[in-house]
């Protein structure tokens, strides 16, 4: 299911923030980083389950599959994980990859998501990005 991306509009700048691994401990550290992004000149909309918590996740796997399929429907061209941690290898065989694959979205974290960005490139061939989460650890 390879699929070539075409070049992200550079006019559309927008981040749609997920939480698909260890829960936000701090929600001002998350509102700080929004706050980053934005005098950066970037729209950001965080998901809904974005401060989610469920023992150490960011909510039920679930609700941050959920987080993950929605991120894929939305209009803003970047997705960036709040944070690492651990928990999204859990979801792995249940992500939608053909959705995932027709989204164009660039996809962006670091840790824990790094399984992410190798399971997209091995199940569609995508580029996504080892880089910054919203908060840090």
């Amino acid at each position: 299911m390879t699929k070539k991306q075409n070049p992200i509009d550079t006019r559309a700048r927008g981040i749609y923030v997920v939480s698909p691994s260890s829960a936000v401990a701090d929600a001002k550290v998350l509102t700080r980083g929004v706050k980053r992004l934005e005098k950066m000149g970037f729209k950001v909309a965080l998901d809904r389950e974005t401060l989610a918590r469920e023992q150490r996740f960011a909510g039920s796997d679930q609700a941050r599959l959920g987080s993950l399929h929605r991120a894929a429907k939305q209009s803003l061209p970047i997705v960036m994980a709040s944070r690492g941690g651990y928990g999204i290898t859990r979801l792995l065989p249940h992500i939608d990859w053909r959705l995932m694959a027709d989204t164009n979205k660039r996809f962006v974290g670091q840790s824990d998501f790094t399984a992410f960005n190798l399971a997209l490139l091995a199940k569609t061939g995508l580029v996504s990005y080892a880089g910054p989460t919203v908060c840090y650890d």
